[in-house]
């Protein structure tokens, strides 16, 4: 499928907001009485509200003279460094012990090696099995040894923090940077 530079951009974004919204839907959070298998976009203090509320932002990264400009991202193109941060707020009036919170990779971007913050993040090229940055894979070679490297940053997928518990109104953010792929210089 061929996509114009402006069909893409809004792809992309689209794309990003369904994949995080169905990971937000895996976060498992448990209070004392309370068990949480998704974060539902509905209002505190309803019945069927989820006490975890999820908002999403995206912002471009640029750099100007040597120092870094962030801007607002409702646009991109290949060659763009783009922020993604998923915003976790316990909307309910007990503590919420959240163990688990994805960010999925956006389709057609790398992550930033470096760039996730908080940095102490788990990566995985399946969605299944999580291990902490920078993921190493090994390798049987041809004479029986085995041998372990490095997997390309290229293959990630999604990234996982576990964030612990957040008190009554509590936020806690993840973030990380991804670089559109493809060519700059076709884009422009």
């Amino acid at each position: 499928m061929h996509l114009g530079s402006g069909m893409r951009e809004v792809f992309l974004l689209a794309i990003f907001a369904i994949a995080l919204l169905c990971s937000a839907g895996a976060v498992r959070a448990r209070d004392t009485a309370l068990q949480v298998h998704g974060a539902q976009q509905t209002a505190a203090g309803r019945d069927n509200a989820s006490p975890l509320s999820v908002s999403l932002s995206r912002k471009r990264i640029s750099h100007d003279q040597g120092r870094e400009k962030v801007t607002t991202a409702e646009s991109a193109r290949p060659g763009d460094v783009l922020e993604e941060t998923a915003t976790y707020t316990n909307v309910s009036k007990r503590p919420l012990r959240v163990t688990e919170a994805t960010l999925p990779v956006p389709p057609d971007t790398t992550f930033q090696v470096g760039s996730a913050s908080p940095a102490n993040v788990y990566a995985s090229v399946d969605g299944t099995n999580y291990e902490r940055v920078p993921l190493r894979a090994k390798y049987r070679r041809a004479d029986g040894t085995v041998t372990e490297s490095d997997i390309p940053v290229e293959e990630y997928r999604f990234l996982r923090w576990l964030p612990g518990e957040l008190g009554p109104g509590q936020s806690v953010s993840f973030s990380a940077r991804f670089k559109i792929a493809g060519d700059p210089t076709l884009a422009r």
